[in-house]
C-alpha cells in the first residue's frame, strides 16, 4: 500500500490537494511534498508513523475481508433462532457447533 492509499485512507475526510499534497517521485516512492498543519490537526507524518499507519489499514482491511466471508457463511437469523430453540428443548449444541467453525474456519486477525 502505498503513501497516498494511505492517507486517502486514514484522513477519509481530508482533500489532498488542499490538505496536503503527494508528490510520485516516479521512482516507484512518494514524499508528501505539503502538508496543512492547521487543517490536518497534526504535523506533518514521520515515515514511522506512516509504516504504522499502513499495517493498521492493511490489518483493518483483513478484519473487514474475514468478517465479511463469515457473514456468508452464517445461516439467516430465523434460522440460527430455530436451531437455539432446538437445541435448548433437545440438549443439543448445534448452533454453538455451527457458528465455532466458521469462526475458527476463518479468523479474525487481532494484530
Amino acid at each position: 500500500m502505498n503513501i497516498i492509499d494511505v492517507l486517502l485512507l486514514k484522513f477519509p475526510d481530508k482533500s489532498p490537494i488542499i490538505d496536503y499534497q503527494v508528490f510520485d517521485k516516479r521512482d516507484g516512492t512518494f514524499e508528501i511534498s505539503y502538508w496543512n498543519v492547521a487543517s490536518m490537526g497534526m504535523e506533518m507524518p514521520t515515515l514511522a508513523q506512516i509504516v504504522r499507519w499502513s499495517d493498521e489499514v492493511e490489518l483493518s482491511y483483513i478484519q473487514e475481508r474475514m468478517r465479511a466471508e463469515r457473514r456468508k457463511l452464517y445461516p439467516p437469523l430465523p434460522d440460527q433462532l430455530d436451531m437455539i430453540y432446538h437445541d435448548k428443548k433437545e440438549g443439543t449444541n448445534k448452533w454453538m457447533e455451527l457458528i465455532e467453525e466458521i469462526k475458527t474456519s476463518l479468523p479474525i486477525p487481532k494484530e
